[in-house]
């Protein structure tokens, strides 16, 4: 039978913050799944574990990132099994992330910029193992900070979210980056350098001597989204980061980052967001 856990999870464990880790001693759960990211770490003990179709023993430094909906089950096989849960939101490791429900749609957070790392398999949905125990030590942390609640122990979370990612993905990395071509890397240098300025694809098509159709098609190929996608997420990254940093009022970091219309900008924040301006900056202070 088929659990599905509903917006009551999302209250219980994400009222404070987008990030929740804890010690789990249940001997056993149900079939189920969530509507948020969960990474599970095996602590003490053996136990089994049912995902789909794969079943398999799991012991001490397995560990595993489910993406939203997983369907998945465990049961201890020793008295002292024990697993650490690390609930998260993608605003949890990405706050001026939309409600990405995908996790290698997560790897392209500005805070991670691992779109463009080539993997030799998926890293969600599939039990790593903790060889040298750092992921182990990293979690525990935030078991510790998620407890006690001292002063920026969200930003802290957050960064050893981060961390523990970064690890796993350089396990199944080729070592190498996709780099882009000449016209693209261009593009996105002239976004991140004037994304403040009026910048329009036609205009840096001409600049190249290209015809729009063709670098509009090679920046879609290649960052994966579309030329005024990527601009707008920059802009609103960059906005994001003066609301964390600064008390400029907000119509100011409207016009700092390229709208010189408050409700457009606005519009575009909570596109991206999925929050206010506002809001955004109330929640950073937690």
């Amino acid at each position: 039978m088929k659990d599905q856990f509903t917006e009551f999870d999302r209250n219980v464990f994400f009222s404070e913050t987008f990030i929740h880790a804890f010690y789990c001693d249940q001997k056993r759960t149900k079939y189920h799944n969530h509507n948020f990211f969960e990474l599970v770490y095996v602590v003490k003990g053996k136990g089994l574990h049912k995902l789909d179709t794969d079943v398999r023993e799991i012991k001490p430094g397995d560990y595993m990132f489910m993406d939203y909906s997983t369907f998945h089950e465990y049961e201890g096989l020793t008295d002292d099994f024990c697993i650490i849960n690390c609930l998260f939101l993608s605003k949890g490791v990405d706050k001026t992330m939309p409600d990405c429900h995908d996790f290698n749609e997560l790897l392209k957070s500005y805070h991670l910029r691992l779109n463009k790392v080539i993997l030799k398999e998926t890293p969600v949905n599939r039990f790593f193992h903790d060889n040298n125990g750092k992921i182990g030590m990293l979690l525990d942390e935030m078991c510790t900070e998620c407890a006690e609640k001292n002063s920026g122990y969200v930003d802290y979370m957050r960064s050893l979210l981060i961390q523990i990612i970064i690890q796993t993905v350089r396990n199944i990395s080729v070592g190498v980056e996709i780099n882009y071509s000449e016209p693209v890397f261009k593009a996105v240098k002239l976004i991140e350098e004037h994304f403040a300025e009026k910048l329009q694809l036609s205009d840096i098509a001409s600049r190249m001597f290209i015809s729009v159709p063709y670098l509009s098609s090679r920046f879609k190929d290649e960052t994966g989204v579309c030329f005024s996608d990527y601009l707008k997420q920059t802009r609103i990254q960059k906005a994001c980061m003066m609301l964390n940093t600064t008390d400029l009022k907000i119509h100011s970091i409207a016009e700092k980052v390229g709208y010189s219309d408050y409700k457009r900008f606005g519009s575009v924040f909570r596109e991206i967001t999925g929050t206010s301006p506002g809001k955004f900056r109330s929640q950073a202070k937690v």
